[in-house]
């Protein structure tokens, strides 16, 4: 019985994720804390080998992201209180690695990290994890030259034709 309802509270959060980001990734990863008094949950994809953690959430309105948010925050309050239910140690850390294209999905559950509890946040470990991942899989990461971006965006201001054009031209070389 366990087993099944969290089964369910997962491949509900997975569904809403898909259900909100469609085929944004080829990959999605998801990553809940609970501590005291507090849940986090954190969101990244993959696809086409570049990892992204913001620019997707660009592709769906403020309303829509809030509503996903709560909508996985309250999926990982039924997730703590089911291990409560249940008298299972409520993990600290669980992190969800979906593949949208084989639709198979991992989960990690991780106890007594000590994370939550000396303050290391969720948007922490999930840049820690993105490291990780790019590492062991070879993919890029969406934004890993910050201060490159933000130089563009700012001299550029937004101008869609000439970011094209030199993104083009990187391309060719």
């Amino acid at each position: 019985m366990f087993e099944n309802e969290l089964s369910e509270l997962q491949t509900k959060l997975v569904q809403d994720t898909v259900d909100t980001f469609d085929d944004k990734g080829d990959v999605y990863y998801l990553l809940g804390t609970i501590g005291a008094g507090f849940r986090e949950f954190e969101i990244f994809l993959a696809k086409d080998g570049v990892l992204d953690e913001q620019e997707f959430l660009k592709t769906i309105d403020e309303d829509m992201e809030t509503l996903f948010m709560r909508g996985s925050l309250k999926i990982i309050s039924e997730i703590e209180q089911l291990f409560q239910r249940n008298g299972k140690e409520i993990p600290e850390e669980m992190y969800w690695e979906y593949d949208y294209n084989n639709n198979s999905l991992t989960a990690d559950f991780r106890y007594q990290t000590k994370h939550v509890e000396n303050g290391i946040l969720s948007t922490m470990l999930a840049k820690k994890w993105m490291k990780e991942i790019s590492e062991n899989k070879g993919y890029s990461i969406l934004g890993d030259t910050p201060k490159l971006s933000k130089i563009i965006n700012t001299k550029v201001n937004a101008n869609e034709s000439l970011l094209a054009k030199l993104f083009k031209r990187g391309k060719n070389k």
